[in-house]
C-alpha cells in the first residue's frame, strides 16, 4: 500500500478510529473547517493524508507511526551559542534518532532553511544577532506552506515578557534558559507527538 503523504486519502470513520472520536465528531470538525475534506462524486468525505497531518499536529494528536512515514522528519535548530546548539543535538539524537537535525545561527538563515526544509519542528532562541525570534515565529504563522510547524521558543531574557510576547507571536510553547535536559526532552516529545527512546547504555556511558 503506498503510504506517501498527500496521495492516500481517508474516510470519516477512519479519521474518527485514527482520533478515537465518534465520527460525528470528525463531521463537526470538517463542518467548522478544522479539517479539510473533499467531496466524492458520491457525496462521501475523503481526507488527504497530508491534511490530516497538519490537522493532527495543529491540535496536537498523537501522529500514528504509519502517518509519520511520509511526513517531514527534520528538526531546526535556531541558536547563535554554539555550545547551546551542540547540547540541543545531543538530546535529540539521544532521545529522537530517526529525525534529521539541521542548524541555523541566525534567523537570516533559519527563514530559508524552514521554507526549503518543512522541518516538524523549529527550536529558536529569542534573541538571535539579526532578527528577534519573534519575527520569525510571525513569518512561519503566515506562511501557508509553514503554518503548521511546531515552534519551540527559548530564551533567558525578561522571562515573562518573552513568554507573551513568543507565543502571541505563535510559538507553541516556551521554555527558560537555564532549563533542565529533562524538560528540553520532555518538551520536544509533547510537540512532536512521540515518546523519546531510552539512550542505550553506551550513550550513557559516553556523557559521563
Amino acid at each position: 500500500m503506498n503510504r506517501s503523504i498527500g496521495i492516500k486519502s481517508y474516510s470519516t470513520t477512519e479519521i474518527a478510529k485514527i482520533c478515537d472520536v465518534h465520527f460525528t465528531t470528525v463531521y463537526h470538525w470538517i463542518s467548522k473547517g478544522l479539517l479539510v475534506a473533499q467531496k466524492t462524486p458520491g457525496g462521501h468525505n475523503r481526507i488527504m493524508e497530508s491534511e490530516l497531518v497538519d490537522f493532527l499536529r495543529k491540535y496536537d494528536y498523537p501522529v500514528p507511526q504509519f502517518l509519520r512515514q511520509g511526513i517531514a522528519n527534520k528538526i531546526l535548530i535556531v541558536e547563535d551559542d554554539m555550545s547551546q546548539r551542540r547540547l540541543m543535538v545531543r538530546l535529540i539524537q539521544n532521545n529522537f534518532s530517526k529525525f534529521q537535525i539541521f542548524e541555523a545561527e541566525n534567523g537570516f538563515e533559519a527563514g530559508f532553511m524552514a521554507r526549503d526544509l518543512r522541518p516538524a519542528l523549529v527550536i529558536l532562541d529569542l534573541l538571535l544577532p539579526d532578527i528577534h525570534g519573534a519575527r520569525i515565529c510571525r513569518l512561519i504563522r503566515q506562511s501557508k506552506e509553514l503554518k503548521n510547524i511546531k515552534i519551540l521558543s527559548i530564551t533567558a531574557c525578561k522571562i515573562e515578557k518573552s513568554k507573551r510576547v513568543l507565543l502571541k507571536a505563535g510559538a507553541n510553547t516556551f521554555l527558560a534558559k537555564p532549563y533542565q535536559n529533562e524538560e528540553f526532552v520532555e518538551a520536544v516529545s509533547h510537540l512532536l507527538g512521540l515518546k523519546p527512546q531510552r539512550p542505550s547504555l553506551m550513550d550513557a556511558a559516553q556523557q559521563k
